[in-house]
This record gives structure tokens, C-alpha cells and sequence, in this order.
């Protein structure tokens, strides 16, 4: 299976049972916006955690007031992300979106061992873009949690996004670990990882899926440059997941998709956990919101 579009995947949600999603800090006009059109859909079910007074305020303005929704009212001074990672543990939400608040106060808890939703392995974003007049969706990763992956990370990375698309149909996922030449040089890490990766993939610590590295974005995506520089692989062009070397490279690829490259269709989350966290900027549109409560309902 190669996915094209988010229609796709949402026609393959609406056919699973309803989720729940708990929304921490649901005072978020967006979240609140997504949430709701997500109902409609028939892909969730809103648990809203934050300010009671601020989130009924926010759903009159929406005109949201006759939906049907569950709200949480957070306690004063309280963390609203423990609260809803405690509301995940009780047995009542299937995943988790962020809404109106920081990171850290959203992410400190999934990490947090005691909470129970870190099961010991590593956690890592992902996002799902479609990007206009390209032949699939592309799984990119990490842009948002793992500054610098160590050898293990990026291992623990490809694993995760293995593992999403799995759950989305596809039977071996092509992986390309990116780097900005095509050689192993010891002087650059990010490539000396990459031929350690293609390694590990060989020996069987990597299943279900194609590992190819080092290789640049321009050979990945698409098969003439690859031709033309003698880069003999048969995925150019047909990768599903690129697997950047830091935060920094993956977070600007997969802005520059959205801001410049026209692709508002883009949604993902935090994994490895044992639910799916979405987690967003709070800045980001309502639609991308969206399409990450459509890729946790998918995935879970």
C-alpha cells in the first residue's frame, strides 16, 4: 500500500470505532476548531482539560455549544498535561492532542516514568505530509523531540515510523536516511551513522521495512538525479520515510513543505509511547491540527 492523500486516511479512520482524545489546555481556539471537525467526521470523541469558564467561553464563540464534549476542569495552578495523561491512565482517552500549552508541560509527563505511558524505549515525532504533485505521502522524521539522535535513537526512530505505517497498510516501508552526501566520510557523523544503520538493517535488527543511506534529499525523492549521478537504488523517488540527521534539518525540510511548498496537508505525533501524543505548534493552522487527531485515530 502507498498512500497519496489524507482523504485516504481518513476514509480508512471513519470506517475503525470512534476515539477518545484528551486535550490538554483546551482553550485553544484551534484545538477546540479541530477537535469538533474531527466529531463531525465521526473520528473522535473531545475530552477537554483546562479552564472550564475559558473553554465553554471558547466553544459559545465557535458556535460549538450543541456538540457533544466531556470537559475537565483543571485544577488551579495544577499542570492541565498531567491531568491529561492521568485522565490516559484512568481508561479515559485513547490518545492525547496539546493544546494552549507548553511543551514542556505537555511532554513532561508522557516522559515522566512514573507515569506509566513511557515504556522504557525511545520517543520520537514524526510528520505525515502531502506534498502537491509529489507520487505519495512522505514520513518525515524527527522534527520536534530529538535535538541530535545518537546511533541508537535514529535506530529507535526508523523503528517508530516503521511501526506507524504498518498500522496504516504498508507492508515494508522504504526508509532513507538522509545526509548531504551520498559517501561514507568519517569526518561527517551523519553518514558514518547512516552506513551503520544500513548495517543493522542487514542483520536483521531492522525488520519490515528498506533501509538505504547515506543518501541526499535531491537522490530521495527523486529517480533522475539519482540517474544521473549513478546512485544505484531502486526506491529513488519512492521513499516513504526520510529520516533526517537533528531536529534542526527536519523541523526547517518539513516547514518549508508547509510555508513554501504550499503543503497545508501535513500531520503527526510523538510515538514510541504507549499512546499516540499529537503535538503541534500553537501557532500551527486548524487543519494540520486536524490531520494529526486523524493520524493518532489511525494509529492507535
Amino acid at each position: 500500500m502507498v498512500l497519496k492523500n489524507f482523504d485516504e486516511i481518513i476514509e480508512m479512520v471513519k470506517a475503525k470505532p470512534t476515539k477518545k482524545v484528551v486535550v490538554a489546555g483546551a482553550e485553544d481556539e484551534h484545538a477546540l476548531e479541530a477537535v469538533f471537525e474531527a466529531q463531525k467526521e465521526g473520528i473522535v470523541n473531545p475530552v477537554l482539560v483546562g479552564n472550564r469558564s475559558m473553554i465553554l467561553s471558547n466553544i459559545k464563540k465557535l458556535g460549538y455549544e450543541n456538540e457533544a464534549f466531556e470537559i475537565i476542569d483543571n485544577p488551579e495552578g495544577e499542570n492541565p498535561g498531567q491531568t491529561a495523561v492521568d485522565v490516559i491512565n484512568a481508561g479515559g482517552g485513547d490518545f492525547l492532542l496539546k493544546g494552549g500549552i507548553q511543551t514542556k508541560d505537555y511532554l513532561g509527563p508522557v516522559i515522566n516514568k512514573n507515569n506509566n505511558l513511557n515504556m522504557g524505549g525511545v520517543l520520537s515525532a514524526y510528520t505525515f505530509t502531502q506534498i502537491p504533485n509529489y507520487n505519495r505521502m512522505i514520513m518525515l522524521a524527527d522534527g520536534s523531540l530529538i535535538i541530535k539522535p545518537t546511533l541508537e535513537q535514529k535506530k529507535g526512530i526508523i523503528r517508530n515510523c516503521v511501526n506507524v505505517l504498518k498500522k496504516l497498510g504498508y507492508e515494508r516501508p522504504k526508509v532513507a536516511v538522509i545526509c548531504a552526501v551520498e559517501t561514507v566520510n568519517p569526518k561527517m557523523q551523519d553518514t558514518v551513522d547512516a552506513a551503520a544503520l544500513v548495517e543493522m538493517w542487514k542483520n536483521g535488527e531492522l525488520i519490515d521495512c528498506e533501509v538505504v543511506g547515506p543518501i541526499s534529499f535531491d537522490l530521495a525523492m527523486d529517480k533522475e538525479s539519482a540517474q544521473i549521478k549513478g546512485y544505484n537504488c531502486p526506491y529513488c523517488g519512492e521513499f516513504d520515510v526520510l529520516v533526517a540527521p537533528d531536529l534542526v534539518s527536519a523541523n526547517f525540510l518539513g516547514k518549508s513543505w508547509i510555508y513554501t511548498a504550499g503543503s497545508n496537508k501535513a500531520g503527526g505525533a510523538v510515538v514510541g509511547a504507549k499512546v499516540p501524543v499529537a503535538m503541534m505548534s500553537r501557532s500551527a493552522a486548524m487543519e494540520i491540527k486536524f490531520n494529526c487527531l486523524v493520524m493518532c485515530a489511525a494509529t492507535c
